[in-house]
């Protein structure tokens, strides 16, 4: 048997003793063990998402009963987060109300992007301009978005 099998055989008779040595590891180096976590999720992030979307896929059940425990009982944090939202947010909102009451998606209507799906969405470019809307499916949405978030973050 070589070192390496050894070991494996090792760690599988001994997982308690790992377990508790690791438990003690991480009590006494937390500042280690959380730039540990930021560095390999850097690292394996495509790898990590493909994960969290297959385990949602298989126990999407149990995740949104998860979910509506935690809203449940965060209810005050729920709701101090939207006030907050609201205050930052303040002309994004505003902007959002006037198009949802001004400007109605016509049934059938084709999303301005793809041309493929129903509009079902309206997308602000600039919400300073609250009429200035481009109605457009969920998934384009989705990516007019994140480009608009690069956009921000690179500062325009």
């Amino acid at each position: 048997m070589n070192r390496k099998e050894y070991m494996r055989k090792w760690r599988k008779e001994n997982k308690d003793k790992i377990s508790k040595s690791d438990k003690k590891f991480n009590e006494n180096n937390k500042e280690k063990r959380k730039e540990w976590d930021k560095n390999y999720y850097r690292n394996n992030k495509e790898n990590h998402l493909e994960k969290m979307k297959d385990y949602y896929e298989t126990n999407k059940e149990k995740v949104k009963e998860i979910c509506r425990k935690w809203r449940k009982s965060n209810e005050d944090k729920i709701k101090e987060y939207y006030q907050k939202d609201r205050i930052k947010n303040r002309i994004k909102h505003q902007a959002r109300r006037l198009a949802l009451k001004f400007i109605p998606i016509p049934k059938g209507y084709l999303c301005e992007v793809c041309n493929k799906e129903l509009a079902v969405e309206r997308h602000h470019e600039d919400y300073d301009k609250p009429l200035a809307v481009d109605l457009v499916c969920l998934k384009c949405h989705t990516k007019l978005d994140k480009i608009k978030q690069q956009k921000d973050k690179n500062g325009r």
